[in-house]
């Protein structure tokens, strides 16, 4: 005959042993859900790196577009010079929108200051802070500003 105090132990014991075998199981489920959150914050962070590097790598290529476009407008026209320019231009252009870079001239757009940057007000028979002209092309990367239209605004 099996001593019941031995019986009650051993069932206690088997209950001890699950509780601690439930508690090792969720502590696993924790530091694996644990792992996981910290991959993707990883991999968010190395994202959002490389979207940042890429973006200043491209708005170092604003500057010679703004160049290509003044020397477009002091050549002559039939100058051979001009031509190859033109064509350096438009694949700056090209190379830029194909990676993202936007490229904003607002003229007839209500002024925006978070998108513009007003360098000249004009009296005229314009509504109130139309875009009358873009003195430089404003550029976008993305969602994100690069820089910001240079503009004369209606006032």
């Amino acid at each position: 005959m099996i001593d019941e105090q031995v019986i009650a132990e051993f069932e206690k014991e088997i209950v001890d042993a699950r509780r601690k075998a439930d508690e090792a199981h969720d502590k696993y489920l924790r530091a694996l859900a644990d792992a996981e959150n910290a991959r993707k914050r990883a991999e968010r962070q190395a994202e959002m790196r490389y979207d940042e590097q890429r973006r200043q790598f491209l708005l170092r290529f604003v500057p010679v577009v703004d160049n290509l476009e003044r020397a477009l407008q002091h050549a002559d026209a039939n100058d051979g010079l001009r031509a190859g320019v033109e064509m350096t231009y438009r694949e700056m252009l090209r190379a830029l929108s194909d990676n993202g870079v936007l490229r904003e001239e607002p003229v007839g757009e209500v002024f925006d200051p978070a998108r513009h940057e007003a360098v000249e007000a004009v009296k005229t028979d314009a509504p109130a802070g139309t875009i009358l002209a873009v003195l430089q092309p404003g550029y976008r990367y993305g969602e994100q500003l690069i820089r910001p239209a240079r503009v004369r605004v209606a006032v």
